[in-house]
């Protein structure tokens, strides 16, 4: 019997280089929403890209999945809690977001958190899609390739910062609105 180890925290991981096309396609059923609603033209070339600075990391031994915006900061200044018990935003001197632990990963993320792209357990690997949405000037992070049919963002306690769940309450997804300004760009 062959054994899966898990991510380990030597490691450093970065995103896929490109997006799947399940995933490209229901952000752009969301834009075609968005253009409906604001009635004007929206350039779906300009719109949304990959952010390939984003590295990742899990520590079994804390079972915490940590996601890093910057090598370095600017100086950490402090952290708060968006959900309680479940995820953590550092924020450097700069008041700008320079990363993002998850507590209780194994838990609370909707992914498997083993080294192997195949399902475990009824969960799909872990693969981070870092995309950055132009128009809404949005960073959503996907932990895998698909978003389900329903999906809610729970608002936390830091502004612009929302927790994607799916419905058995697991994380999905991590929104940064504003994200030009509050988050770190130089990974």
């Amino acid at each position: 019997m062959t054994t899966i180890k898990m991510l380990t925290i030597s490691e450093e991981h970065y995103p896929k280089p490109s997006v799947p096309e399940q995933l490209i396609s229901q952000i752009q059923e969301q834009d075609d929403d968005i253009q409906a609603k604001n009635k004007f033209p929206i350039d779906k070339n300009d719109l949304i890209f990959l952010r390939n600075d984003t590295i990742y990391r899990y520590d079994e031994e804390v079972d915490i999945f940590r996601m890093y915006f910057a090598k370095k900061s600017a100086g950490y200044s402090h952290s708060e809690e968006a959900i309680e018990n479940k995820v953590l935003i550092s924020y450097d001197n700069d008041g700008k977001i320079y990363s993002i632990d998850i507590f209780k990963a194994s838990k609370n993320l909707s992914c498997h958190l083993y080294d192997t792209q195949i399902e475990i357990d009824n969960k799909p690997p872990l693969v981070i899609y870092p995309i950055y949405h132009k128009f809404c000037d949005e960073l959503r992070v996907y932990f895998h390739g698909s978003i389900p049919p329903t999906i809610k963002f729970e608002k936390s306690e830091e502004e612009g910062v929302g927790v994607g769940m799916d419905d058995a309450n697991k994380i999905v997804a991590l929104l940064f609105q504003d994200s030009s300004k509050k988050v770190r760009e130089d990974c």
